[in-house]
């Protein structure tokens, strides 16, 4: 067993490769980082084509995901939390009861859940492109009708069911799209940002919120959220072309292409310089680069034969995965119940002793946006480290599992908040509030490792499939969230919040401690799904 994973006898598991190439027949072939990075191998490795967006110039790429960061915020990180701190505020208002409040919520969700199998299908069929548009113009619209409602609770709820089809999008395809654009050294850092606009930034919206709530209206905070879904519009419209890629790549790990270099060489001299070109690589190379406006075009063709309506059913069959069952429970589940616990969050600062108003409420998340910062951007720079450390171990060899020991540290953070949390409750005093601020900052911390690193797993494991599994994952997420809206508040009135605490605590513990069991038989895993074919021939995908 190499560091306790368990070995397959076939050479070749998809996501294991030399990072230095050192043992490889195909070292002339293959492309190198830049810098720093001028020892790594690029994994994927990128075609000759300039329209590869592996082959992008790293200034369009990161300004590419700067816009995917900015509108994962406004489209998936403001809508859903913005009210929670006014919930009672809203229903006074509204005169409606705090669940109906909190429907407000559980049915955008439910509309996002719903969405996400439906826009895989057409991201994978038309290209991710024209699903950004759509979300973006969605949210503007969902936005603007709960701009103008004043006591209609039938228009609010309208508008924020089609916020939800907005949300849906950049909550799935934008992890997605690290995969699409960057090489397995450059994604930690970038997708641990993307997690944070789903764990910490949330608690910035609440804080926000609850301010604008209390001393504008709550009618205030869609408003000011208006212009920003305006301006992510603009943005993914101008600044956002098609990542998805149709040509194909070298697999140089492939037991194909080794077979190949031990059969002959892969290069051959000719005049006195080398030719390692292939017939593909010549044809990328005559390709022609497309213009800023082509890129920019809706539509960029077909990008699979699959029917569509088989494509909507996807995400649910690589369920069959047991690396995707794990995504879900550590990266879905675990994130679903620290969303969840904002539910009743209002419901236990604004009754004695503690007796906080709006803005009030809002500020306990400061606690979780602090917590979301640090790991967002330590866990990720921690993870690399020890991936890199366990690689050199594994005399060069890195092996996807190198990012599951991080989920030990994801168990801490989340113990610590879950149950310190619960004995606050259990003992309540008026200055139990920063004592709760400071859990839900570990269980946001954890909650943000947790999920930062099965999204790297899957990445580095299964990138082929990526798009489906976080489809997934977000609808499997999103569903876990409506189901708690409709028992959460009352089971906190009926049994008291602590033994919510108490019970999310139990189950997240187990859940992660899974993580050892993937580790050490994930790579048997992996050579299976690879040479069953499973997942390709149930999703009608062909990758």
């Amino acid at each position: 067993m190499g560091l306790g994973i368990i070995q397959v006898n076939e050479d070749h598991a998809p996501g294991t490769f030399q990072m230095d190439g050192s043992s490889s027949n195909l070292t002339t072939q293959m492309k190198y980082g830049t810098g720093k990075h001028s020892t790594v191998v690029l994994v994927p490795q990128p075609s000759n084509s300039p329209n590869d967006p592996l082959n992008w110039p790293q200034w369009k790429k990161n300004l590419i995901y700067v816009v995917l960061f900015f509108n994962s915020i406004i489209f998936s990180s403001i809508p859903p939390p913005v009210i929670a701190p006014s919930m009672v505020l809203m229903s006074m208002a509204l005169k409606r009861s705090i669940k109906d409040i909190t429907m407000l919520t559980a049915y955008q969700l439910l509309a996002t859940a719903c969405y996400g199998p439906v826009g895989s299908a057409l991201a994978h069929k038309y290209g991710k492109r024209p699903q950004f548009i759509f979300a973006a113009i969605m949210g503007f619209v969902g936005t603007l009708i709960c701009c103008n409602t004043t006591e209609n609770y039938g228009a609010l709820l309208a508008g924020r069911i089609i916020q939800g089809f907005g949300s849906a999008v950049f909550e799935s395809l934008t992890v997605a799209v690290m995969g699409d654009m960057f090489f397995v050294h450059e994604r930690s850092l970038r997708t641990g940002l993307l997690v944070m606009t789903w764990t910490c930034i949330i608690s910035l919206v609440s804080i926000l919120g609850g301010t604008i709530a209390e001393h504008l209206g709550w009618r205030y905070v869609f408003i000011i959220h208006l212009p920003l879904t305006v301006i992510g519009l603009v943005s993914v419209v101008f600044l956002l072309p098609e990542t998805q890629w149709k040509g194909t790549r070298p697999d140089i790990f492939s037991p194909e292409a080794m077979a190949q270099a031990d059969e002959k060489e892969m290069t051959k001299t000719s005049h006195g310089h080398e030719e390692n070109l292939t017939e593909q690589s010549e044809r990328e190379f005559a390709e022609t680069k497309k213009t800023y406006f082509q890129e920019l075009a809706l539509f960029s063709g077909t990008h699979t034969d699959a029917n569509v309506l088989r494509l909507v059913f996807a995400p649910f069959a690589v369920i069959i995965n047991p690396a995707v069952i794990w995504s879900i429970a550590v990266g879905g589940a675990c994130i679903g119940f620290y969303v969840a616990v904002s539910y009743i969050l209002a419901q236990i600062w604004s009754a004695p002793p503690y007796l906080l108003n709006a803005s009030q409420n809002g500020t306990f998340y400061v606690g979780a946006l602090i917590g979301g910062v640090i790991s967002s951007i330590g866990g990720p720079w921690l993870g690399d480290s020890i991936a890199k450390k366990l690689t050199e171990w594994n005399k060069g060899t890195y092996e996807p599992e190198f990012r599951i020991p991080m989920m030990a540290l994801s168990a801490l953070f989340c113990g610590i908040g879950w149950f310190v949390f619960m004995w606050d409750l259990d003992n309540p005093t008026p200055n139990g509030y920063y004592l709760g601020a400071f859990c839900h900052g570990c269980l946001c911390c954890g909650t943000t490792i947790g999920m930062t690193f099965a999204n790297l797993y899957i990445l580095d494991a299964f990138r082929e499939n990526s798009t489906e599994i976080f489809i997934l994952l977000m609808t499997a997420k999103n569903f876990i969230f409506y189901g708690f809206s409709q028992v959460i508040n009352t089971w906190a009135e009926e049994k008291g919040p602590s033994d919510v605490l108490k019970t999310f605590g139990i189950i997240t513990m187990c859940l992660i401690g899974t993580s050892p069991i993937l580790y050490m038989f994930g790579k048997i895993n992996r050579s299976f799904m690879y040479k069953s074919g499973l997942m390709s021939m149930l999703t009608g995908y062909k990758h």
